[in-house]
Formats: structure tokens, sequence, C-alpha cells
């Protein structure tokens, strides 16, 4: 992805045909709620130009650094709606947030050689394992109703 919001994607097999690609990234992209746009001509061409120059895209430890800050920025989501439900003190909602935010690396960055990534159960069951640590079932059934929200901000969070 580069600044300007625009991803290059490569999809498919060697078999795969300009169809059956188109499809498949449709698919994604519906599932994930983004509309798309597909480029073509002169400005296909010029994106995937500036895309082979590397210049104003981000590159695979970028991204991963930004997976990592977002990682921290829903940990902390999760934890406010945990702290909203129950009591926490300071030193738990460190500890509770790091304890997040590293199943949430886990998750977003895969390591070399890895090819498989948790479903949403596998993930919320990690979650929770790590949670258990530092909430009592109280703070667990809150985490519990915070995950049912989802990790993206709602109208009230930042």
């Amino acid at each position: 992805m580069n600044s300007a919001g625009t991803i290059l994607a490569v999809v498919g097999t060697e078999q795969s045909n300009r169809r059956t690609r188109a499809k498949a990234v449709q698919t994604v992209m519906r599932k994930r709620h983004v509309k798309i746009t597909e480029l073509k001509g002169g400005d296909r061409k010029t994106a995937l130009q500036e895309f082979l120059s590397g210049k104003g895209w981000y590159r695979g430890g970028e991204v991963d650094k930004l997976s990592e800050k977002e990682a921290d920025i829903i940990s902390e989501r999760l934890v406010r709606r945990v702290g909203a439900k129950v009591t926490l003190r300071d030193e738990k909602v460190k500890a509770l947030e790091a304890a997040l935010s590293q199943q949430f690396h886990r998750g977003f960055i895969r390591k070399p050689g890895e090819t498989d990534r948790p479903t949403q159960e596998q993930w919320r069951e990690a979650l929770l394992k790590a949670a258990r640590e530092h909430l009592d079932e109280q703070g667990i059934e809150a985490l519990k109703e915070a995950l049912a929200k989802g990790t993206r901000a709602g109208p009230d969070e930042k």
C-alpha cells in the first residue's frame, strides 16, 4: 500500500487467469466492505512504475511496524472497554494491554515460513487465555463483551 492508499495486489497462481484473479480480489474486498477500483491504462502503468521504484510505498518492515502500532491501539481500546465494566489498577491496565497486544502482533505479523493464520475463534481464545493471567472471571466476561463489539472503534471511541 502506498501513502495514498493504493494497493497493488498480486493474486493467484501461474495457472490463474485475469478473470479468476479479479474474482478472488472482489470476493475478499466485498467480505471486508472495501470498495476497489481496478487501475487500467496509463493509471495502471504509473502505479506499477511507482511501486517498482519503491518511492512512496510501504515495504514489509514498515508494514510490520504499522501492524504493531495497530495491535497496540486495538489492545488499548479493548482494555478501555473492559475498564468501563470493571475496576482496573494502572499496573493491571499496562499488563493487560501488553498481553493482548502481543497476541495481536502474533496474528498480524507472520514470521518467514508461516503460511497459516489463526482463525477468528483461535485468535479469540488466545486473547482470552492471555487475559486470564490478569483478569478475574468478571473481567474475562467484560473482555468477551468488548471482543463481541469488534476491534474497530465505535462512534464514541478513538
